[in-house]
């Protein structure tokens, strides 16, 4: 679906539960390409979101997002709230944080490249679990979060490892 300047979201999930949005592209809308943000327990699935004035795709509580590419966004890639499942996904060149996802939310097997915040990062949240991603040429931090939370993620030898964000993670940790 194609957007034109001044227009709204691409898909609208207006306080439904149990929404699906699969195989397909929004692209360039006037605010989001796709808009869950008070949508809970959706899913979203092999969707490319480029070039839309404000976020990706924005998700709420309880859903899942799989193998979906979020480029050039005004805003975040792909963000939401707490308790997101977020597996095999890209996000890059958007013109703000690659991922942003809330407390108890899981990133497996996602790239967050050359986005203009940070590749993976928390909304002032407890935690976020981030296993086998990469995020690497972001202009913020690969992986961030505020300084008294913690984020937990999983080496390829399945060593399991728990950091400080206050320390933020470095490129090699």
């Amino acid at each position: 679906m194609l957007g034109v300047s001044g227009s709204l979201s691409g898909v609208l999930v207006n306080s439904h539960i149990h929404i699906v949005v699969r195989n397909g592209s929004v692209s360039g809308w006037g605010i989001d390409g796709v808009d869950g943000s008070t949508a809970g327990l959706a899913r979203i699935d092999d969707l490319r979101a480029d070039a839309n004035a404000g976020a990706g795709i924005s998700i709420n509580s309880g859903s899942q997002v799989n193998n979906c590419v979020a480029a050039q966004n005004g805003g975040v890639g792909m963000g939401g709230s707490n308790d997101v499942l977020v597996t095999g996904c890209v996000s890059s060149l958007n013109g703000s944080h690659g991922f942003q996802f809330g407390g108890g939310s899981i990133l497996k097997s996602c790239l967050a490249y050359n986005n203009s915040g940070a590749g993976i990062t928390t909304s002032s949240v407890s935690s976020l679990t981030v296993i086998d991603c990469n995020a690497h040429f972001n202009t913020g931090f690969g992986i961030s979060g505020p300084e008294t939370h913690l984020c937990y993620w999983l080496h390829r030898g399945g060593e399991s490892r728990r950091r400080d964000l206050g320390r933020r993670l470095q490129h090699g940790e």
